[in-house]
């Protein structure tokens, strides 16, 4: 029987986790990151406002598809810092 590695598993479900959180384009990006999940999430993170604040200038200009885009980030990065916060316990 093949011993589980738990370190290994635990960082694949957190991966996972950040796929079903971000679109695969970022989860691609970031994909550098894979094996620091710190690191990795902080990225995202950090692209996640930058899609947010992009949606914002997008809202002044009155695009009609950016306040979907504005909620979107803001879901996203309420995930991403969640998550940030449950790996920093662990």
């Amino acid at each position: 029987m093949q011993k589980i590695n738990k370190s290994s598993l635990y960082k694949e479900a957190i991966n996972q986790i950040i796929l079903m959180i971000v679109d695969i384009e970022m989860y691609n990006q970031t994909d550098s990151n894979r094996n620091n999940l710190k690191e990795r999430i902080e990225k995202c993170i950090d692209l996640t406002k930058k899609e947010i604040s992009r949606a914002y200038s997008l809202r002044v200009d009155c695009v009609p598809d950016s306040n979907r885009m504005l909620s979107y980030g803001q879901k996203k990065l309420k995930g991403l810092e969640s998550l940030l916060l449950i790996i920093e316990l662990f």
